[in-house]
Formats: structure tokens, sequence, C-alpha cells
């Protein structure tokens, strides 16, 4: 066989072009050419008679990257269409890092990374960790990560970065960028992260701005007050440096649905000024994340071994608990949590804050820092769903979003868990199914998880089916394309994606994953 014919597809090529007929040859890797009616020519042919073929889908928002490397399969990801994933945002991944402080930092985040697991993560710098992650079933990229940054220069200290600590800071975010980092992510609600302040913040991002990278933001007030004051920031530092700018899970919910316009006003002067900054959302309204979360940011200094400490110390347990409950109350909502990953308490998983409360005769707060202590803190959860609300309002702002220039698609995937939230598993074909629903053109929705995305991240060769372009394509029924994944089985694959090729290879057919890692670890183009 001398290639792949792909043969009488409906052809939505990422440019936001209205889908047309016709066959598409790939040869080594690389789409050869795109006509109608093309001669089979020894190839390998694909009967796309009644199916789309699109690029595959970048997943620009994930935090999968240990996840990656304990299974490289990714069917949760392949099923959607997805061909690239972008992990290590919000600040939390781990690299670059240091040998020394590479095994806090994955145990700090073992709620959302998994368990600790030596032979999985033992890298030093940047490229290094990128070069691990090459030989999946997807591609994959990656930002460089503000706690890594500063947890090589500051250590786990809630102390403010002087002169030579940012310096340190900038050479090794120009080093990452030099390695093929697409940019710098922070997540300011999190730590060593959010010991920084904004002076830190410029000096990094003008470096990320020399490279032409993206300044990935998980801004600061999830947890302030006043609740806006994060937006301020960031945009400040937008303004300043003038790095390009990507906001992280910007999205309406059930108290301003439909004002789209009230999430722009921190940014809107901006802007207006000509800075180049973009958005996205998941398509649910219920987040998940990590126990320590629910930790003040006095308890997290030190990094692993001081919090287990403070949280065995019974002395300290109600100061503890007094704290977390300020953080609770702005966490949870009246709609509850769930826990979707517990090391040691397996038994838990799945059960509501309520739930485990009431079994365990205890304050939700004192609940938590219980478990954490017990299962180190390897502790995951989700919110729940909104019960009787009315969710067409939050799905039409999805399609609102997209309708404006600068808003694209993240599924903030957590993969790692039983019960992990269903946006791991179905954000992307969620949105193929909503759009049929509701008559969305398709190929709006394409154009922004894919060629969109693909320029944000500055992913060369990926987002475009053109010839010489990477041959990452999926191929799907567009009539019945969807999410399975529910909160209560929230890891049922998606249906509908027949096939999925990564760099000229099938990783999917007839729906069924091949065993196939052709996917590649992206450099920066």
């Amino acid at each position: 066989m001398s290639g792949i014919l792909i043969k009488g597809a409906s052809i939505v090529d990422g440019n936001n072009t209205k889908p047309y007929m016709g066959d598409l040859l790939i040869k080594d890797g690389k789409i050869a050419e795109i006509a109608g009616d093309l001669p089979d020519a020894d190839a390998f042919v694909i009967d796309a008679a009644g199916l789309t073929a699109a690029p595959g889908f970048i997943d620009g928002h994930t935090h999968n990257e240990l996840d990656i490397l304990r299974d490289r399969q990714r069917v949760c990801a392949l099923t959607q269409g997805i061909t690239t994933e972008v992990v290590g945002q919000c600040g939390l991944g781990a690299a670059p890092s240091t040998p020394e402080n590479l095994e806090s930092m994955i145990r700090l985040y073992s709620g959302i990374f998994g368990e600790y697991s030596p032979h999985c993560h033992n890298w030093g710098g940047f490229g290094d960790f990128l070069s691990r992650l090459d030989g999946a079933a997807v591609n994959v990229a990656s930002p460089a990560a503000h706690s890594a940054l500063r947890a090589n220069a500051v250590g786990f200290s809630a102390k403010e970065a002087d002169s030579a600590d940012i310096a340190k800071m900038c050479s090794d975010m120009s080093k990452a960028m030099q390695e093929g980092a697409v940019g710098f992510s922070t997540g300011l609600t999190y730590y060593p992260a959010g010991y920084g302040n904004t002076e830190e913040l410029i000096a990094i991002c003008r470096v990320v701005k020399e490279h032409d990278g993206i300044f990935l933001v998980h801004k600061r007030d999830n947890l302030a007050i006043p609740r806006d004051s994060g937006a301020g920031e960031a945009a400040r530092i937008i303004r300043e440096t003038k790095v390009r700018a990507h906001i992280l899970h910007y999205k309406t919910g059930p108290g301003n649905a439909g004002n789209i316009a009230s999430l722009l006003a921190p940014y809107q002067s901006a802007l207006d000024s000509g800075c180049d900054i973009s958005f996205e959302y998941y398509p649910y309204h219920a987040g998940a994340g990590f126990g320590i979360v629910f930790l003040p940011p006095w308890a997290m200094e030190g990094g692993y071994t001081a919090v287990m400490e403070r949280l065995s110390d019974r002395l300290l347990r109600q100061k503890l608990a007094e704290d977390a409950q300020k953080r609770y109350d702005i966490l949870v909502n009246e709609d509850g949590a769930t826990f979707t990953a517990l090391e040691n308490t397996p038994e838990y998983e799945g059960k509501t804050f309520d739930e485990v409360c009431s079994l365990r005769s205890r304050r939700p707060v004192e609940m938590i820092l219980d478990i954490l202590l017990e299962n180190k803190l390897a502790v995951g959860f989700r919110g729940n769903p909104p019960q009787g609300l009315d969710m067409s309002p939050l799905e039409d702002d999805f399609f609102s979003m997209l309708d404006m220039p600068n808003y694209t698609v993240g599924s903030d995937s957590i993969s790692y868990g039983r019960y992990a939230h269903p946006r791991a598993f179905g954000s992307f074909t969620k949105l193929l199914r909503l759009s049929r629903e509701k008559n969305y053109p398709i190929e709006k929705l394409v154009h922004k998880i894919t060629k969109y995305s693909a320029d944000r991240y500055r992913l060369a060769g990926k987002g475009v089916l053109s010839p010489g372009m990477d041959a990452d394509i999926c191929v799907f029924d567009y009539n019945t394309v969807r999410d399975n994944a529910t909160f209560d089985r929230p890891r049922r694959m998606s249906a509908g994606m027949r096939y999925v090729i990564v760099n000229g290879l099938p990783a999917v057919e007839e729906g069924q994953a091949t065993g196939v890692f052709a996917g590649r670890a992206l450099k920066r183009a």
C-alpha cells in the first residue's frame, strides 16, 4: 500500500469555508492531494460516503501529561476526534523542574495527575519532559508551568521573589521556549504559583513575548475578593507586555447566561488598544479540581512534606478548618460536589461530599481535611450538575462565543479518576451534537477547534486539510456523532467517530482504537 485514500467525504477543511465533496490522498504522513474522484493508486481506501472529514481536533487545555505517560492509547481523546492535546495548563505542569522539586510537585498535584510513579517522570528540563511525551496515540504540546518555574527559583516559599529569583525564572523560561514550549501557563489559585506577584508575571511575560509564545491565564480571582480582581491583573500584564494571551475556562454560568459582554468587560480596554487576547470555554456548567484547593495559602508553603505535617498536626486542625471553610464556601455551591479519585479510600469515589460526611459523621471541611491526609493529597473532585436548571441559555452561549473572533474550546480535561468529569470524554463530541441540534454551521465549529487553535499555539502543519499539511484527520458521521459520557457514567466513550488518522497513520478504524502510536511531541513553530 502506498498511502491512504479517503473517498467521497464531505470535507470541512478548517478554514471556515463551506463543506465540499472530495477525496483526500495521504502519503508519508502528509496530505498529498485533495480533489474529486482520485484514483486509489494502490492506497488503502476509506469509503467516506455519507461521512464528514475534518482536521484532527486540537484540545488546547488538558491536565493529562502523566496519564499520557501511563496510558499512551488516549481512547477518550481519539473517540472525540482529538489528535493533539496541550498539557501543562493552569500553571500546574511539572516542567521545567529540578529533580529536587519534581516529586514534591507531582505529589502536590496528585489529585489531577494521579499517584506518584517514579518511572513516569524522572525528567530534568523542559526539553527532556517534552521528549517523554513523544510516541503516544495523539500529538502533545505544552507550555512551561509557572509553579515549576517558581519552585526552581524560590522553592515552595511564600516569599516575594527578589531580582535574582526573577532573573532565574526568566532564564528558565527562555530556555523552555528554545526547547519547544508553546508559552507560559499560570494558575494563580494554586501554589506555589499563587505566591507570585504581578511584577514577577510581567517579567516572565516579557520573555514569552520575545519568543512569540502565548501567556495562558488561570486568573487569580477564583478565591479572591472582589471576585473580578484577577481579570484586572491579567489585563494589566497583557497591556504592559503586549504578550499574546489566552484566558482559560472563561464562560458564562447560570447567573450571567446571555451576558457574554460581562466576561469581556475587564479585558475590553486591552482589546480596544490592540492587545491580542483569546478566550476558551468547556461545554459544561459544573467544574472539577483537586482537594488541596481547599487548603489556605499558608498551609501550602514548603511543599508536599510540609503540607502533610500540617494536616497531621492536631493543634493546627482548628485553624486549618476555619480557613478552609472560607474557601469551601466559595468553591462548593448548593449543588454540592463528588469525589472523582481517591488513592487510599476508593470506596468513596463517586460519592458526594454530603454522603461521605454522613458515613463518617463529620462536617464537610473536617471530612475533607481527613480525606486529604488519608490519601496523601491524591484527592480529585468535581462539582455536581445543577438540578432542574434549563441548560439551553448556556448552550446558546457556547455558540455565541464561537461566533466571536477570539473564542475557542478547551476541555480542561482531567482523565485521571474512576469518576472523572465527563468533559474529558465528551467535550468535542458534545459540541458536534449540539451544533447539529441547533443547526450551527459545522464549518464555524471546526475552524475554532482546528486552524484557530493551531494558530494560537503556533503548531505548524496542524489544523487545516490542505496539501503539504500533516495528515491529522478525523472522519465521522455528523448525523450520529455524539457524547455518551454523563456525570453518572463519566467514562463512556463518544460514538460516531469512524476513523482518526494521526500523522498519516490510523489511530482509529471503524470506531475502534488500533494501538498505533504515531503522535509526536510538538514544539512551537
